[in-house]
């Protein structure tokens, strides 16, 4: 399953995540694209513009989920996000 989602506040994006694991879905790649408003079309989220959509893909879980640290997890999304701010450097410019 691929899908966007836009949102500012945290609440809904962990609504959508937690939505999806409860659902037997892993979150397994992210994918930026420029927003149809990069390209001269009107793109917009309430009064926000938006530069980016990110790709969600997700698939099916193939086995229950094993507890993890806190710590453990922090630094692992702490290491994808410094991954995808060093594409979208790279990729658009800083």
């Amino acid at each position: 399953m691929a899908f966007t989602f836009h949102h500012s506040e945290d609440t809904p994006w962990i609504d959508v995540l937690k939505a999806l694991f409860d659902a037997g879905y892993l979150l397994v790649a992210t994918y930026p694209i420029r927003s149809d408003e990069s390209r001269g079309e009107k793109a917009s989220f309430g009064s926000k513009k938006i530069e980016y959509d990110i790709i969600h893909v997700c698939r099916k879980r193939l086995e229950d989920p094993q507890p993890v640290a806190w710590a453990r997890m922090r630094r692992w999304v702490k290491s994808e996000a410094q991954q995808l701010k060093e594409l979208l450097e790279h990729t658009h410019g800083k």
